[in-house]
């Protein structure tokens, strides 16, 4: 029954048959049959789909997960879809918890197994009679002040990569080392800024350079399509760095930022469901404060 049970090999358990150190291939399908009816019997006794191996009385606990068997592998030929479920149960030194009585085969021979409950197999709908019309709450955009500084560190690892790709074509700038080396501190007041010239990346160099984008982008049908393109890819780094900098500010507003292009792309799940994470994240801090901090 192990060997069957693990390599579901007709002829290995006829080749250890034959042998004397097997049972049948017939007798292994009436077992295997009569397991199955003699446990499912149990089921419908006990109300429940429960394996006979759990205890009673025992804090017990289950995880779900999605098994989806990709036809489009390369190795793949057909396509499943089912449900894992794993249970389980928590004693300790004191409650062991208490033993179920075990299936025992009865007298008659069985060579089908019977189905499953009909409550374990086939869920009843849940549905409102009448759609609720969910509380309208108002409109929350993000402060862009942040996002535009951001975007600014961004464009400064563009332009390091162009420069030194100028220099020299073997010289490789990855963006994650390039934000690793930066050490921003908090912005701070200073009483000389007359007298000093902008740094790169700029609140200035950047609106002039998002209005040339756009006089570009009326002259051009290409240029907007990649200005388009790159706007995406910043707002997906801008995300990635919210990450690893652990920054909820900035992952906000890059949400923000994604989710036109989210509807663009036809994500239907994300665009439906996204901006009401955004919006609970952004009234966070109003409605959970504790949770916020």
């Amino acid at each position: 029954m192990s060997v069957y049970a693990k390599t579901r090999k007709r002829s290995l358990v006829e080749l250890l048959h034959e042998h004397g150190i097997s049972i049948s291939y017939d007798r292994v399908l009436e077992i295997s049959a009569q397991l199955g009816d003699t446990t499912i019997k149990k089921y419908v006794a006990d109300g429940i789909v429960c394996p006979p191996v759990l205890r009673r009385g025992l804090f017990t606990t289950a995880a779900m997960d999605n098994i989806d068997h990709n036809p489009t592998a390369t190795t793949a030929t057909t396509s499943f879809h089912g449900t894992s479920i794993s249970v389980f149960q928590h004693p300790t030194k004191d409650d062991r918890g208490e033993e179920r009585e075990q299936p025992r085969f009865g007298e008659e021979r069985v060579k089908k197994v019977p189905k499953l409950p009909d409550s374990f197999t086939n869920i009843h709908p849940a549905f409102f009679a009448k759609k609720p019309s969910p509380p309208y709450g108002g409109v929350i955009d993000p402060d862009a002040t942040l996002l535009r500084l951001q975007l600014g560190h961004e464009y400064e690892w563009l332009q390091k990569v162009t420069t030194i790709e100028g220099i020299d074509g073997e010289v490789n700038v990855t963006w994650s080392a390039h934000h690793a080396s930066v050490k921003r501190s908090p912005p701070f007041e200073t009483a000389y800024t007359d007298y000093c010239n902008e740094t790169a990346g700029s609140s200035q160099d950047i609106s002039s350079f998002e209005t040339w984008c756009d006089s570009r982008k009326q002259q051009s049908p290409q240029f907007q399509f990649w200005y388009l393109v790159l706007s995406m890819e910043l707002a997906i780094l801008l995300l990635i760095r919210s990450f690893r900098e652990a920054n909820f500010i900035l992952y906000c507003h890059s949400l923000a930022e994604l989710i036109p292009y989210v509807f663009a792309n036809n994500n239907v799940n994300y665009a439906r469901w996204l901006p009401i994470h955004l919006r609970d994240m952004l009234t966070l801090e109003e409605k959970h404060p504790h949770v916020a901090q």
